[in-house]
């Protein structure tokens, strides 16, 4: 029998793990399973309120990705009316992606942009349809999300009291929320995981979000306010690419 010799090594077998599922960051998911791609990632980065001039130009850090999606949630309220809003990231447009206006003009708003290669510290500009008297905004970085905008079940919105609603999240998917308070402290979240909470004294600011592994229907998302308050809030939901 022909013995190998000394000091050669012989191939030994490989073996593959499952698909497998390890949080990275304070709220990303990613999936991995050999040489597979991974599913979407989302990371809060910044949100700041403040009561200024309209429009109202946020310089923050919106974090060290070299190309993914911005998501930007803004709120506003006590305007002379509520007449949509537009936003900019680093000097570029995005692109509206769920809205709602509820009682006392509170307004609030979730915009995108693909592609973002600008990170650290960027202005976010935010120019309200009418007069304003407060600015709330958060931004959250996503990878390896769909460029397809989300629609029907993968939006929800509500104005009830306290705001809840249900949406669907795709396997693998992102999920990011925001809800604007009138006469109000602070806020608690169900369904998603709280990312920050704005208190001006008068008006609230807050974010939630959440990476998921498996594709959730019906996922109930509700925030309540520790007072009666008026209230508006929007999410969406986003597959990975």
């Amino acid at each position: 029998m022909w013995t190998p010799p000394k000091n050669i090594f012989l191939p030994s077998r490989r073996f593959i793990e499952k698909p497998s599922m390890s949080l990275m960051g304070e709220d990303s998911l990613m999936l991995s399973a050999g040489g597979a791609a991974a599913a979407a990632t989302v990371t809060f980065a910044a949100s700041e309120t403040q009561n200024a001039t309209n429009p109202y130009t946020h310089n923050v850090d919106i974090g060290s990705v070299a190309n993914r999606k911005i998501v930007v949630w803004c709120g506003t309220s006590g305007g002379s009316g509520a007449t949509g809003a537009t936003a900019t990231v680093a000097g570029d447009a995005m692109t509206e992606v769920h809205a709602l206006v509820g009682a006392d003009f509170n307004e609030v708003l979730l915009f995108e942009r693909d592609a973002v290669t600008a990170t650290g510290l960027q202005d976010i500009v935010i120019t309200w349809g009418s007069s304003t008297e407060v600015s709330a905004m958060s931004v959250w970085e996503v990878e390896g999300a769909s460029t397809t905008e989300p629609t029907g079940d993968n939006l929800m919105s509500s104005s009830a009291n306290p705001p809840s609603g249900t949406i669907d999240v795709p396997a693998g998917g992102v999920c990011i929320s925001g809800c604007f308070y009138s006469n109000c402290n602070s806020a608690t979240w169900a369904g998603l995981t709280e990312r920050h909470d704005d208190d001006t004294g008068q008006h609230v600011g807050t974010g939630a979000s959440d990476a998921f592994a498996d594709a959730q229907s019906g996922m109930t998302i509700t925030s309540t306010p520790d007072t009666s308050s008026q209230r508006t809030l929007v999410a969406a939901a986003w597959a990975s690419a």
